[in-house]
């Protein structure tokens, strides 16, 4: 649902009545003027800062998330079965992002996505802005999607999100590792999770991590 403000009230536009599947993820493009929805089903919808449709498809797969450029010009989707298909600000496709970060362990999904917006500027002009994280704890920091030669990381976690600060400069890696339990009496043997963030430059180097002190099987997301 998107809110409009006239005349001194709040109004309610582009209200979700579909009522065929959630809500997967909705972002903002960095100017706030427009809003992708995407939905669990595979449809999206692309609506104007005033409540306006201005376009929607039905893809033949189910969404997890979405990212924009930072020039609003392109916008990632990523599906369910861990791809990452790239479309212009028109809906069309344009190509299946290369993930070279798994080149070695096909098959591996795609958890979480971020795409820096450069709302406070660039901290160089060479420092990757698109971060694609993989299940397996994998990481490929990207200058755009047609980057061939990414920045690739391993977390060594079971990555659950990933999250840009707001000057770029600073990644964000939410996930967990597991501790094994040996068995003591009659207790089994067992594992609890490590909840961890990791934090990294734009080029890949672990700058801290901050251990969670939590016995929450919930991963953290950030």
């Amino acid at each position: 649902m998107v809110w409009i403000y006239a005349n001194g009230r709040w109004f309610e536009e582009m209200i979700n009545n579909r009522g065929k599947a959630p809500v997967a993820d909705l972002k903002w493009t960095s100017d706030g003027k427009q809003i992708c929805i995407a939905y669990e089903d595979g449809a999206i919808i692309l609506g104007s800062v005033d409540g306006k449709r201005i376009w929607g498809i039905e893809l033949p797969y189910h969404l997890k998330c979405t990212a924009w450029s930072p020039d609003s010009k392109i916008l990632l989707l990523v599906s369910q079965n861990g791809e990452v298909n790239v479309h212009d600000e028109k809906s069309n496709f344009l190509k299946r992002l290369a993930t070279p970060a798994i080149d070695d362990v096909p098959g591996t999904k795609v958890s979480c996505i971020d795409w820096y917006d450069g709302a406070e500027g660039w901290v160089d002009p060479a420092a990757p802005t698109l971060a694609v994280g993989f299940e397996n704890g994998r990481v490929q920091l990207m200058r755009s999607e047609s980057d061939d030669q990414p920045v690739l990381v391993d977390t060594g976690m079971e990555l659950m999100e990933v999250k840009w600060n707001t000057s770029g400069t600073v990644l964000a890696c939410s996930g967990r590792t597991w501790v094994a339990i040996p068995a003591s009496g009659t207790a089994p043997e067992s594992r609890r999770p490590n909840n961890q963030i990791q934090f990294y430059s734009p080029f890949g180097l672990h700058l801290r991590t901050l251990f969670l002190p939590t016995p929450s099987t919930t991963p953290f997301y950030i």
